[in-house]
């Protein structure tokens, strides 16, 4: 089908181009009809055949009815013909119950009409504009048109094909289904859940709400989220891509490459790329507002916009009220507001955060409304004004009291107000202290308090305006209908139960049908329903005011398949490719099941690694595993991950490892503390061999002649096997990470083998701050020692990039006079880098480094340590994101100017690479 889809639409590229060279001149005819239909009791809008159109929805708050502008336009050979086409385009509009349903009638719907269309020299086009209510679900059908949606409210479906789609400022659940055309969203503030086959679509979201999924076959998504904002998600590859582009804290979930957990986790989304890419980004400000000005919302009821100020007339005073502060959090935006000093201010301050169904109040200083309530704070918050009179309301507080919207006003309209804004009426109530009254204006703010304090004037955008809207009841707000808050439950629906029974659910929720209950009573026990199964991922529910509960079981997948191609390059192999395969399974003899293969170009050589692993346990893995590889290694991927060293050398013939060949196989255990400790036991049994140069260029820097690989001393080409215990423990938080590994390293004698025991240690920490002002700074200290005489592949040596950048590659210590990778027994490393400037931009960085590499009965004095100074510009972009082992991205371009410092010669090195520090 997508081969068919393909070819129609190439075939109809190419055809539109020929018949439309210009050769004659057509008649042209046009027509315009206004069509209307009710909207009253409306809950869905349907449109259907929507094709060669450009296509318009305008939403008012306001409407009553669908007020829709149908224009078309026809070409033909002549006059007749194309009164004939305008005759057959229509717009059909129909209400069956709470569904208007409006169908574009058009010339011939069978399939060839398309090409009757091309070849009979027939052409038509239809713009359809629709004014309609702004709260109503939208299902969409369109094809090879333009289509703009601005400012809705409710579930979204679209199904575009070779379409051009934009909306803006949307609420509520978003499905999209896109063919070989474009979907754009700007200001989501809810969830969604995508498609895009042979096209792109890119979502800005506002606040995200619920379980999402994004997937792509042989095209994108870019999803943007609001900085600092959490999210949990689920990633399913095959033959496509999955980026991380963030500046939050990104870990994964027990050790699972599959499972991302972005900054403290949120709302689950599931992603899957086939043969496409899926890129996540979070870099929204909390801060801008949802129609992309800088200025504010003009539906909002509250901006909250840094160094804004409301003006009220007080018994002949004035009295001003300010955003003294405004700062992102979760995705909201939190405001502090302030009144000028004054007996009769009706709070000192407070703060506020706006969501889409009202204002929150979440902290308080100082007096509110006569009672003393200086430093109370209020997590979750206990008190909010609803923006819908339909909205459910919480309860009322004992110490806050609870708002009751008493009516809906809107503006009159005045010679110097363009159009009328809706306002908002509330009594506030308090135990045991009087009510007070507050009103809110859309896109202004409060506009009285009680009747003491009456709005004067304002400003939002650095524009004083006076006030001259004028308020008047329009109609009184209706109750909400009554939600459940405690009683007795009816009865218990499951739904997706598949790996799981619905009985084993009841019985894992503890809920029985006739006993009473409260609601955060039931949602406690759907909220545990993961921890209670391995095979339950995520639950969520719903219960109407009767106490039907309705209980949503989000599964684990039986078993994952995971494709992704494999690259490197080295001067020792060239250019390497390949493709890698991970199946991940819960049941079965392992829980996961990897292989990898590459094929060399230079020196024709296959590389391969495979490994098994039997998890037990859902939180705290214990793992047994092993594994068997083939494959070319180098004793400094402890300081430079492997897909750093491929990509500069690749690009800019950098040389920054020696390399060996190592062959054998590993047999394991470990034991995972959540994300937080790993400690490992490993026994290896490897043959080490050396290799030799097989290729001089690079894409740049062509000119620069690759220099040898040394070979291992032919004494330690052998067999080596023992044990290797590790343990690495990671820390992570908004604004700081670190992570510290160790780990010891026995040899066993083999009897023929010439290569004595040795013993080795080795341990290296790293630690990541961010500051508010987004600067960085990162630190690194490491160390390596053995009494013993270590072979070259299990050596210490320092010197360029990634650990002393003031001084040649590999230099560290001087080299023995053979030509072999000697290296020193014991070694010391501490760098420092100092980040200014957002992520997103260019940053300077100032660093420095101090260390020194030791042999044998050598001893180890500070004089001996060898330093540098630097400074560095970083460009960080969306340069080559390849994921390193350590579960960090190489997405930087570096520019570093290094000068030794002591009593090295001072000889600035100069060097261009990607990196990501270390």
């Amino acid at each position: 089908m997508r081969q068919k889809l393909l070819f129609f639409a190439l075939l109809y590229a190419v055809i539109f181009i020929v018949t439309n060279a210009p050769a004659y001149a057509l008649s042209e005819l046009t027509r315009t009809d206004n069509k209307t239909i009710s909207a009253e009791e409306v809950s869905q809008v349907r449109f259907r055949e929507i094709m060669f159109a450009d296509f318009v929805y305008k939403s008012s708050p306001d409407a009553r009815q669908f007020d829709v502008v149908f224009k078309r336009r026809a070409k033909a050979d002549n006059d007749e013909l194309c009164r004939e086409m305008l005759d057959d385009l229509d717009l059909e509009m129909t209400k069956s119950g709470d569904v208007v349903t409006i169908r574009l009638e058009h010339p011939k719907n069978d399939s060839p009409g398309i090409f009757k269309r091309i070849f009979t020299k027939k052409e038509w086009h239809v713009v359809i504009e629709v004014t309609g209510p702004r709260v109503v679900d939208m299902d969409m059908e369109a094809t090879f048109s333009d289509v703009r949606i601005e400012a809705t409210r409710g579930n979204m479906k679209a199904e575009t094909s070779f379409s051009s789609t934009r909306a803006s400022n949307h609420t509520g659940p978003l499905m999209v289904d896109n063919n070989f055309g474009e979907f754009r969203m700007r200001g989501l503030d809810g969830s969604f859940q995508v498609n895009s086959e042979f096209g792109n679509i890119d979502l800005t979201i506002d606040h995200l709400v619920d379980y999402s999924s994004a997937s792509c076959n042989f095209g994108g998504v870019d999803i943007r989220l609001p900085r600092n904002s959490g999210a949990e998600f689920f990633i399913n590859k095959s033959f496509g891509g999955v980026d991380f582009k963030v500046d939050g804290n990104i870990t994964m979930r027990g050790g699972d490459q599959n499972r991302r957990i972005l900054n403290d986790g949120g709302p689950r989304i599931d992603l899957s790329a086939d043969f496409g890419s899926i890129t996540i980004r979070d870099n929204i400000s909390g801060n801008t507002d949802r129609t992309g000005n800088t200025t504010y919302i003009q539906d909002r009821v509250m901006p909250l916009n840094r160094g804004a100020w409301w003006k009220y007339a007080m018994d002949g005073d004035t009295l001003t009220l300010r955003v003294e502060r405004v700062r992102p959090g979760n995705g909201k935006t939190f405001a502090k507001l302030s009144f000028d000093k004054s007996e009769n201010r009706p709070f000192d301050s407070i703060e506020v955060c706006e969501t889409t169904e009202g204002l929150m109040v979440t902290e308080i200083t100082g007096n509110f409304f006569g009672r003393d309530l200086s430093g109370v704070r209020f997590d979750p918050p206990r008190l909010w004004l609803p923006y819908s009179d339909q909205a459910e309301t919480t309860k009322g507080d004992e110490m806050l009291g609870g708002a009751v919207i008493k009516a809906i006003e809107e503006g009159k309209k005045d010679d110097d107000v363009e159009a009328e804004k809706a306002g908002i009426l509330y009594t506030m109530e308090a135990n045991g202290s009087p009510g007070y009254e507050l009103k809110l204006l859309p896109g202004v703010g409060f506009t009285a308090f009680g009747s003491a304090l009456t709005l004067i004037g304002y400003d939002l955008a650095g524009e004083t305006r006076p006030v001259t809207t004028v308020l008047k009841p329009v109609r009184e707000s209706t109750p909400p209908e009554k939600q459940f808050e405690e009683g007795t439950l009816s009865s218990i629906t499951i739904r997706g139960t598949d790996l799981v029974s619905a009985s084993d659910v009841e019985k894992y929720l503890a809920l029985e049908k006739g006993r009473h209950y409260t609601r955060s009573e039931i949602s406690d026990a759907v909220q545990r329903l993961p921890k209670k199964s391995k095979l339950i991922s995520g639950s969520s529910h719903t219960i109407d005011s009767d106490g039907n509960l309705v209980v949503r079981i989000y599964e684990v997948k039986r078993y994952s398949r995971d494709w992704d191609g494999v690259g490197s390059f080295s001067r020792v192999a060239g250019v390497g490719t390949g493709l890698k395969l991970t199946i991940n399974s819960i049941y079965g003899p392992f829980s996961e099941v990897s292989g990898a293969a590459q094929y060399h170009w230079a020196n024709k050589e296959w590389t391969y690694a495979a490994n098994g692993e039997k998890r037990f346990f859902d939180k705290n893995h214990l793992a047994i595993g092993g594994s068997y590889r083939l494959e070319y290694e180098s004793n400094m991927e402890w300081a430079i991950p492997p897909d750093e060293a491929y990509m500069n050398a690749f690009l800019l013939g950098l040389d920054t490892m020696n390399y060996y060949q190592v062959e054998g196989g590993t047999g394991y255990i470990s034991q995972s503390v959540g994300s937080i400790l790993t400690v490992k036991a490993e026994y290896f049994d490897e043959d080490y061999s050396s290799l030799k140069k097989y290729t001089n260029w690079s894409v740049f820097n062509n000119r620069s002649t690759k220099e040898d690989n040394p070979p291992l001393n032919p004494l330690y080409e052998d067999r080596i096997s023992g044990m290797r215990y590790s343990a690495e423990f990671t820390y992570r938080h908004r604004y700081a990470n670190g992570r510290l590994m160790l780990s010891a390293e026995k040899s066993i004698d083999r009897g023929g083998q010439y290569l004595p025991e040795y013993t080795r240690f080795f341990c290296n920490a790293v630690s990541t701050t961010r500051y508010p002002d987004r600067n960085l700074l990162k630190i690194r200290v490491a160390g390596g020692y053995s009494e013993d005489e270590l072979p070259d592949q299990k050596s210490f040596r320092l010197g360029g990039l990634n650990t002393l950048r003031g001084f040649e590659f590999g230099t560290l210590p001087e080299p023995s006079g053979f030509g072999v990778q000697s290296g020193g027994n014991q070694m010391f490393l501490a760098n420092i880098d100092y980040f200014f400037g957002y992520d997103d931009e260019f940053r300077l960085v100032l660093f420095g480094d101090v260390g020194g590499v030791w042999h044998k009965d050598e001893a180890v004095k500070a004089d001996t340590l060898r330093r540098d100074l630097g400074v560095g510009l970083v460009f960080d972009g969306d340069f080559f994101p390849l994921e390193s082992r350590h579960h960090e991205y190489v997405n930087t371009l570096r520019v570093n100017c290094a000068i030794p410092v002591g009593p090295e010669p001072h000889v600035s090195m100069w060097t261009v690479n990607f990196v990501r520090a270390y």
